[in-house]
């Protein structure tokens, strides 16, 4: 027996390490230190500042310069990974095979801040040519394998969105609103997407795409580019940052992605941050403005107006609204808004400091919302977002298909009757009738069929019970099978 119970230890042993072997596979090896890198610029250490992991170690290349990267077919490269340090107005990515020859050119500007581009198994070399000045964080080579955390395969830009979240910072969508994006994006399938006002600081912005990714955006989110202007800073920063500037850029956004529902900061500015209130503000003011054709005729224009149906504010104090946050989500596994929200509010590293730590229920709590602003009426208290909007309206909206009414058959004219008796209307025939002799005898019929509840109910019983059989079946194997080489080490012995 002591040998049996050794050999199962040992396959259970072999198991373990070939799965731990398995999972640290997955990950993708970084090739880069075995291509060979090299550029048109003399800085020196640009290559060690590229392919070090940290954002703060970013690099200018000059317009017209190149990064040249190659590698050999045998260490087997799979992917390109880049970080942008700032999203480039222009650029191109060259891709060549063994024989020098172009194999695909893509364009990059204006594209991700964070992407990855996978290879054939033919290319070995990369072209990057800064077709304007390209401001580069990193540039990696990868294998086979799972890509670095700050990487996801976004889809471009939302056209149009049923709902839109309005964030002052990054964090703040997840912090305030992080239960808005899993309720009505992930689970019940509404589109949307995230804007983010200030997003001047690089590592908040990657900080942005991993908590907006983990909530369930799919689309790449808005980075609108405006300053974080703390409110101790002189006035000459504040006036870079203005209720009428706000406004307007919000009107070309509303009028573009032309949400039904706008999500957005408390009037108060939650704990108070001047800019929380004044963007609250300037969504307000900008729902109302965008149906206007004389504001800003350009944007008017370019995308025509559009009226926002709802707006909803942070703790906004009436037409109250609670969102469900502590129901299990499907799209979550089982994890309530609440979860993921606080989930996606660790992926902010820099503004974990616990000054204004996310809460469900507290003072700042993420379930607790306003109508402030409504096209569609009040709401009836169903703590629904989307109440009185139109289906015809949402994207996902599809037409039914028409059908075709078949036309009547033509039926004989009834021919006058000549004689007396027969001019009378016959009386209807009465509805067929069961006697309860009759039916107490259908009921008692072996043949005749079962309720379909009755049906289900048999079916469901029964499946415990075979898969109790079954266990117990098992059971008796490995038993028997342990008592015979019980058996046969016993005689062994003797």
């Amino acid at each position: 027996m002591k040998r049996l119970f050794c050999i199962l230890i040992l396959l259970i042993l072999v198991f373990c390490s070939a799965s731990a072997a398995e999972t640290d596979s997955e990950k993708a090896v970084d090739l880069s230190r075995k291509c060979d890198y090299s550029s048109t610029i003399t800085r020196k250490y640009w290559q060690e500042n590229i392919t070090d992991g940290e954002l703060d170690t970013h690099i200018v290349f000059p317009k017209d310069s190149k990064i040249d990267i190659r590698w050999s077919e045998q260490i087997g490269v799979r992917y390109l990974y880049w970080e942008w340090y700032e999203q480039p107005k222009a650029c191109t990515l060259n891709l060549y095979d063994g024989d020098g020859e172009l194999v695909e050119s893509v364009d990059l500007g204006g594209g991700y801040l964070n992407y990855a581009k996978e290879l054939e198994s033919n290319i070995s070399k990369a072209v990057f040519v800064a077709t304007e000045e390209l401001n580069v964080a990193e540039i990696r080579v990868y294998g086979e394998g799972e890509l670095p955390d700050n990487y996801h395969p976004w889809l471009p830009e939302a056209e149009k969105v049923d709902f839109l979240i309005v964030a002052m910072h990054p964090d703040d969508d997840a912090l305030f609103m992080g239960a808005v994006m899993p309720i009505y994006g992930a689970e019940q399938g509404y589109t949307g997407t995230i804007l983010f006002m200030a997003t001047r600081t690089r590592l908040r912005c990657t900080e942005a795409l991993n908590g907006a990714y983990l909530m369930g955006l799919r689309t790449y989110p808005i980075l609108a580019g405006f300053p974080d202007i703390p409110s101790t800073m002189p006035q000459e920063l504040k006036d870079t940052f203005t209720l009428e500037d706000v406004t307007e850029y919000l009107v070309g956004q509303f009028r573009k992605l032309k949400p039904l529902v706008v999500v957005s900061h408390d009037l108060e500015g939650e704990y108070g941050h001047w800019q929380h209130k004044l963007l609250a503000q300037a969504v307000l003011d900008a729902a109302a403005l965008s149906a206007d054709p004389s504001y800003s005729p350009e944007t008017a224009a370019e995308w025509g107006v559009w009226e926002v149906k709802k707006v909803y504010l942070h703790l906004y104090p009436e037409n109250t609204l609670e969102l469900a946050t502590d129901i299990p989500l499907a799209a979550f596994d089982g994890k309530t808004a609440y979860e993921i929200a606080a989930l996606a509010y660790e992926c902010h590293e820099s503004q974990q400091s616990g000054v204004h730590p996310i809460s469900e229920y507290g003072e700042y709590g993420v379930r607790y919302f306003g109508l402030a602003y409504s096209n569609v009426g009040l709401d009836s208290g169903k703590n629904d977002m989307f109440e009185n909007i139109e289906q015809e309206l949402l994207v996902s909206y599809t037409p039914p298909e028409a059908t075709i009414t078949p036309s009547p058959e033509a039926t004989a004219t009834p021919q006058p009757q000549t004689d007396a008796a027969e001019s009378v209307e016959p009386s209807p025939s009465p509805e067929p009738t069961v006697t309860p002799e009759v039916q107490a005898e259908i009921t008692a019929d072996p043949n005749s069929p079962a309720p379909l509840a009755a049906e289900g109910t048999e079916a469901a019983d029964s499946e415990p019970m075979q898969l109790l059989w079954l266990i117990l079946g098992i059971l008796l194997a490995v038993l028997t099978v342990s008592v015979v080489v019980a058996g046969i080490l016993m005689r062994k012995r003797r």
